[in-house]
């Protein structure tokens, strides 16, 4: 049986598309591996609207049909699915981000034949046997586990029994520009070693892959990444779990076979400051990793606790002081805009990412995502219901939410001023302009700068 699976068209412009969809090519592995033909779309790298996904999909001949979405591109997968169904009686189903944390609308909006939540891997393919016996026949399809109309699916404990993801149904990554601070070498793939988080950020969703950790084994995740060099030709790696290092064992495991298979490419990865020790960032370094992130959030031990982040601010500073002693780039994440936010958080959060030796700060304005405690907790204070409000904030116009504490028009201004305050800086410039790296990445490098400090303030 034939399925395509479609990634429909970002919400808001990309001049560049920055890494492969592996979640569509996960599901395709697993839809190949049962004996069933895949395919995959992807509307941004090819240029596409909702429209000319719709007719490319319908091209195949598909007797089913996958929609990926997180909740800032939901409209554009709701809008693709309609335009099929103007011509087609092709089932349709959906998964992704969205579909896990918010079922209950997507199934209200009666476009979608079948709501997948949480991992899809085996749902997919139990979707695809169904349809294929029973084309037209929807009455039993509550008996598959892992729906919105469903009982719930356990999820995968032995993921290293997860086939690769299908890149050979992929783009070739080097068709794929990260953003230039986010790689040293190209062509540039990225990889999966875990799924779930055991964290309760109450910024996170845990809607698809759950609190349970599952780990891949070292060996597994070794073979992916030769794999990757071999047939792929790619010279850097990038680790996507929430936190590589959780498991410090595993990735001393890791590094310790990248070294004794003598496997030369660089990489990076995302890690979390009470679980990185100097030994360990030596050996990441040893074994080619060139740049680690973490999730820092804020310069104020109140806003640590109130976000339920369950680190110190001694630990963070100790940790990004670690990984550079070890010659490792770091780069920190910001989160502006919690509730009890107020100005001198904001003024401790960037006088916190100035005085750390950091390479990159990002600091984003606090999205009350779907599937959230935070969502939770402000719910009646939203200026917008549903998802329109996500695309007006990423269109830079207004934002969904600003905290009792501040108005919309200051935290715009805030978050403004601390990109300009971290990065316009003449140590700081001087330092990055003297790296090479800085003039391979040309104009990329300065307009994606640009682009952050001189953005308009939204209301």
């Amino acid at each position: 049986m034939k399925v395509v699976l479609l990634q429909p068209p970002a919400a808001h412009h990309q001049s560049s598309i920055e890494y492969e969809p592996l979640g569509l090519a996960y599901l395709a592995a697993s839809l190949e591996k049962a004996g069933h033909s895949a395919a995959i779309l992807e509307a941004d790298l090819n240029g596409w609207d909702c429209k000319r996904l719709a007719d490319e999909a319908l091209k195949l001949s598909p007797k089913l049909i996958g929609v990926t979405a997180a909740t800032i591109d939901y409209e554009n997968a709701l809008k693709t699915a309609r335009l099929i169904k103007e011509t087609s009686t092709i089932p349709i189903v959906i998964g992704g981000p969205h579909a896990s944390s918010s079922a209950d609308e997507v199934e209200k909006a009666k476009i979608f034949d079948a709501v997948i939540v949480g991992e899809g891997d085996e749902t997919i393919v139990e979707l695809a046997d169904y349809f294929n016996q029973e084309p037209s026949d929807y009455s039993k399809i509550s008996k598959i586990k892992g729906l919105a109309v469903s009982a719930p699916r356990e999820p995968i404990n032995d993921i290293d029994q997860i086939p690769f993801p299908a890149r050979h149904l992929l783009h070739h990554p080097s068709k794929y520009q990260p953003s230039p601070g986010s790689y040293k070498n190209r062509p540039i793939a990225g990889v999966i070693t875990s799924r779930g988080c055991p964290f309760n950020c109450i910024f996170c969703s845990h809607a698809v892959f759950g609190h349970k950790v599952r780990f891949r084994s070292p060996e597994n995740v070794v073979l992916e990444v030769e794999q990757l060099l071999n047939d792929y030709k790619v010279k850097e790696i990038r680790f996507w779990d929430d936190t590589f290092n959780l498991d410090r064992q595993r990735v001393f495991k890791i590094c310790e076979l990248i070294n004794t298979k003598g496997l030369k490419f660089s990489w990076s990865c995302q890690g979390r400051v009470d679980c990185l020790t100097k030994e360990l960032a030596k050996e990441m370094a040893k074994a080619g990793c060139w740049q680690i992130c973490f999730g820092l959030e804020s310069g104020s031990q109140e806003m640590l606790d109130k976000m339920k982040k369950n680190i110190s601010l001694e630990a963070a500073e100790k940790a990004v002081r670690e990984a550079k002693n070890a010659g490792l780039e770091t780069k920190g994440f910001f989160i502006l805009g919690l509730p009890g936010e107020t100005k001198q958080t904001i003024q401790q959060t960037i006088n916190f990412a100035r005085r750390l030796p950091l390479d990159l700060a990002q600091f984003s304005l606090a999205t009350p995502f779907p599937g959230t405690v935070f969502k939770e907790q402000v719910q009646n204070q939203l200026k917008t219901a549903g998802f329109s409000s996500f695309q007006q904030m990423y269109s830079g116009k207004s934002l969904p939410y600003a905290p009792p504490t501040l108005t919309a028009k200051e935290l715009g201004k805030a978050y403004q001023r601390a990109y300009k305050s971290f990065y316009i800086r003449p140590s700081f410039i001087i330092k990055k302009i003297a790296k090479p790296a800085f003039w391979r990445k040309g104009y990329r490098s300065l307009f994606a700068l640009m682009k952050l400090l001189f953005a308009p303030t939204p209301d």
